[in-house]
């Protein structure tokens, strides 16, 4: 995901440049909005995306972005995320060892593509992981972040995503087994998201749903 004039754009908005800082909000919006939606209610996403630019936006002038912005954004929109599950009666819970229930089965993206995808299997075996498994999983394999990148958003060094995306894969494939869907694999997982991003993305354009909210 990482293109190369965000830090540009992103130091022009830091100093001022409304402009900047909208190119950002329009080149990212998708993506968080789509982090947030296969793990929530659609309405939830929407709040917690409008959140995460506002918090960057707020922060602008002060950030220190060490990997990408992607990852930068990509990291408050997790902790956002965190927030939002121990807001719901969940104090305790730790993204390093908990997952969290699945959304109304009417909210789910399962539902909103009318169950055409034979694949929904593996993202339930995907949901069943660790948050920090699925968030590894997700932005390696879907989003196509670099292993800086992903230290970034957790907080931890290169070696240890190394480590714990191979652990995060073989987790995957036990629970997929679990579920019947063990002939998949994990590169079925990022063909699958792909296309369900696609669609959603088609869908939403259709409705006015989205960047525009």
């Amino acid at each position: 995901m990482a293109i190369d004039d965000d830090l540009e754009l992103f130091h022009r908005w830091a100093g001022g440049d409304v402009a900047a800082g909208q190119t950002l909000v329009l080149r990212y919006y998708d993506p968080v909005y789509f982090f947030f939606v296969s793990k929530l209610a659609d309405h939830i996403a929407v709040e917690l995306t409008q959140d995460t630019f506002e918090t960057v936006c707020k922060k602008a002038a002060s950030l220190q972005i060490h990997a990408s912005f992607a990852s930068y954004l990509f990291g408050i929109a997790r902790w956002k995320l965190v927030a939002h599950f121990r807001g719901q009666g969940r104090q305790g819970f730790d993204p390093l060892s908990e997952s969290f229930p699945d959304p109304a089965p009417e909210a789910s993206i399962t539902a909103m593509l009318d169950r055409r995808h034979g694949e929904s299997t593996l993202v339930q075996a995907l949901r069943q992981l660790p948050l920090d498994d699925q968030i590894l999983i997700e932005m390696r394999i879907y989003e196509a972040l670099r292993l800086r990148e992903i230290a970034e958003i957790l907080g931890v060094t290169k070696e240890r995503v190394a480590a714990r995306l191979a652990v995060a894969k073989r987790r995957l494939l036990r629970a997929a087994e679990g579920l019947a869907a063990g002939n998949e694999t994990v590169t079925t997982l990022s063909s699958y998201m792909k296309g369900v991003r696609a669609e959603l993305a088609r869908k939403f354009e259709e409705v006015g749903h989205g960047r525009e909210r």
